[in-house]
């Protein structure tokens, strides 16, 4: 099971876990993604073992270098990226935001619509 209450309180000074993140990243220098190389889910999130727990690591990723996740909170993929963990491509959205964006992703890949997010 996946827990996100634990990514709130990670901070970068977690050295430990800021290693293991940066030791399983595959940097493309055209995207700017950092693609984890690690264990990934059947929809090509990575995931990480951090203490008793599996760890979504774009969770723990934003967590760490960018600052806790609000209450309810889920963190989008700006690059539409599962794997991706750079945090420059992760933000912050409600529920409600984040299905709005996976919707309009969507269409565009089908061709319904002419502009990307």
């Amino acid at each position: 099971m996946i827990n996100k209450k634990h990514a709130k309180a990670v901070k970068v000074e977690d050295c430990e876990l800021v290693r293991r993140l940066v030791s399983r990243v595959a940097h493309n220098p055209q995207s700017g993604c950092w693609h984890w190389i690690g264990y990934k889910d059947s929809k090509g999130y990575g995931q990480l073992r951090w203490g008793n727990r599996m760890h979504w690591v774009h969770r723990l990723s934003y967590a760490a270098f960018v600052g806790p996740i609000g209450d309810k909170l889920q963190i989008d993929h700006t690059c539409c990226n599962p794997s991706c963990l750079n945090p420059k491509h992760l933000e912050a959205v409600t529920p409600a935001e984040n299905r709005k964006r996976q919707s309009k992703r969507a269409h565009y890949e089908r061709g319904d619509d002419d502009v990307p997010i």
